[in-house]
């Protein structure tokens, strides 16, 4: 779509849901995982050697387990995924963190105590003995994006 459309406040009805749809899909639960897949190109373009390198990204990919789902997007499982650009070609990798956070919710079929930004849906069992939750949260597991040794 060229900026003149997008400045004529023309947009087409579907555009606008398309975008929204896509939009959301950020919530999606992502667990496929992929190591060294070429990507190919559509040209014959060859990158220079001075590009070569690796980019690096990692985010949020599984907004739920077994029934429970996450309340906030950052709380998701995550992921780490790369491009490596070396001889011509581009190799993407993409892998979930296996963080203690990660693992222990896995082995329990349940998303285990942590620090959360938002609480599950339905809520996750919590104790009923005072401060136990508190020192839990803080202690034992924080978010998978700060503690993932």
């Amino acid at each position: 779509m060229n900026a003149e459309l997008l400045g004529s406040g023309n947009i087409p009805q579907n555009t606008q849901e398309d975008y929204f749809k896509n939009l959301t899909s950020l919530w999606d639960t992502v667990e496929d995982e992929v190591e060294n897949f070429e990507l190919q190109g559509k040209t014959d373009w060859k990158m220079p050697k001075w590009a070569e390198g690796i980019f690096v990204t990692s985010g949020p990919s599984k907004q739920d387990l077994e029934g429970t789902k996450f309340g906030h997007i950052f709380d998701g499982f995550g992921r780490f995924s790369n491009v490596n650009f070396k001889d011509s070609k581009a190799l993407f990798t993409s892998k979930m963190l296996r963080s203690d956070f990660y693992n222990r919710s896995i082995s329990n079929k349940a998303i285990v105590p942590g620090m959360l930004f938002s609480e599950t849906t339905p809520n996750r069992k919590t104790s009923k003995v005072a401060g136990a939750n508190a020192y839990y949260f803080l202690t034992k597991e924080d978010n998978n994006w700060v503690q993932m040794e």
